[in-house]
């Protein structure tokens, strides 16, 4: 799926664009500038190598990645000064829509693994914001800076199980041991953003897996390691045949 960067160009310009070069089909998803994408015969580029992605006017980002920064602000752009952490932020679309809905804000984009701070950076730079920083921190590094950011969004390292169908490899080394292993992980990651976020204020977890190991059972462990701490205000898993797109789990 194609999002429109409307920092750099107008919804009706894109399409205009499009519809001109004939490369693509686009039809219309449930926001207004992310798009389903199909190739026509006339085109002989992936989306990743198109001008357009180049020059930052679009991104690939599936439809049920976009709904973490959505539910996060309310679908609204919140023009506050406020200080926010995407602690897990490679390769970065979730960090641009942060800084698009919250534009007076300070967004902390931290990424642990090293070698894909290049491509972070890169990302960030060609969508054009302005408002962030990047940062190469171990994600439980944060446990240590008690009630520092207004909102955390922490989209957790997974087993991608929804991406099953599109990568072989994640099906073959799935199994227990290692839902085990990240699981622990991600109660590790949940425990360091409630810790770190301030008082009164939000965090945001999502997954893109639908297994209960790596979801409710996250949250269930913070919860009743901290019962008075926290309250599940929004929860929701999307189901590809229903929401017409990848497996996803969200959490308020």
């Amino acid at each position: 799926m194609w999002k429109i960067n409307t920092k750099k160009i107008a919804i009706s310009d894109f399409l205009n664009f499009v519809e001109l070069y004939e490369w693509f089909q686009l039809d219309n998803t449930t926001i207004p500038n992310i798009f389903y994408t199909k190739k026509t015969e006339n085109n002989k580029y992936a989306l990743g190598n198109t001008i357009s992605h180049l020059l930052g006017m679009t991104y690939i980002q599936e439809l049920r990645a976009s709904y973490s920064v959505y539910e996060l602000s309310g679908w609204k752009v919140d023009n506050t000064k406020y200080t926010i952490l995407d602690m897990a932020a490679s390769p970065g679309w979730k960090t641009t829509q942060l800084a698009e809905y919250y534009p007076n804000s300070v967004i902390i984009a931290n990424e642990f693994t090293q070698n894909r701070i290049t491509q972070l950076i890169s990302n960030l730079e060609r969508i054009g914001w302005n408002n962030f920083c990047v940062t190469n921190y171990n994600w439980v590094f944060f446990r240590d800076l008690p009630e520092r950011f207004d909102k955390v969004l922490i989209d957790a390292p997974c087993s991608g199980e929804w991406i099953g169908f599109k990568a072989i490899e994640t099906i073959k080394h799935w199994n227990i041991k290692k839902l085990k292993q990240l699981s622990s992980l991600q109660e590790k990651l949940l425990e360091a953003a409630i810790t770190s976020v301030k008082v009164w204020w939000e965090v945001l977890y999502s997954t893109c897996t639908l297994n209960k190991l790596e979801n409710e059972w996250v949250l269930e462990y913070i919860q009743n390691k901290y019962p008075d701490s926290f309250n599940i205000t929004y929860s929701k898993r999307f189901w590809p045949h229903i929401e017409k797109s990848g497996w996803f789990f969200i959490a308020k």
